[in-house]
């Protein structure tokens, strides 16, 4: 299992990143970072993380202001633009299935009745 994820992965990388490094190189390279993950523990995970985060949010923020010339606003009307009916239309279906869990503990007695487990076994049930 663990080669088939390091190939996809691998696979990936090379096609829509690095399309001229070697899959060979890739796939070295994560196996590589994931014994420095295993030896160096949580700390090395946790390391990593800020690094990337910081590196993630640092780019979130500069992009947009380099690319503020380029955005075409009406490729944003379909945010901009809120269709009220059909939105409470979505939610008058949606509420039916919220309606059994509001209800629920008004015919349940307090004690036979655990929210925790009625929330649980709703999502289960709607989620199959």
């Amino acid at each position: 299992m663990f080669a088939r994820d390091i190939r996809l992965t691998g696979d990936y990388i090379s096609i829509t990143l690095l399309e001229t490094t070697p899959i060979s190189i890739i796939v070295m390279s994560l196996m590589i970072m994931g014994v420095f993950i295993v030896r160096g523990g949580l700390g090395s995970l946790i390391g990593m993380t800020e690094l990337y985060v910081t590196l993630f949010l640092l780019n979130s923020v500069i992009v947009p202001f380099m690319l503020i010339q380029q955005v075409d606003m009406d490729n944003l009307m379909p945010y901009f633009h809120v269709d009220v009916a059909g939105v409470g239309k979505g939610s008058w279906y949606i509420f039916s299935f919220y309606g059994e869990m509001i209800a629920l503990p008004f015919v349940i007695k307090g004690s036979d009745f655990r929210f925790k487990s009625a929330l649980g076994e709703l999502s289960s049930r709607h989620c199959s």
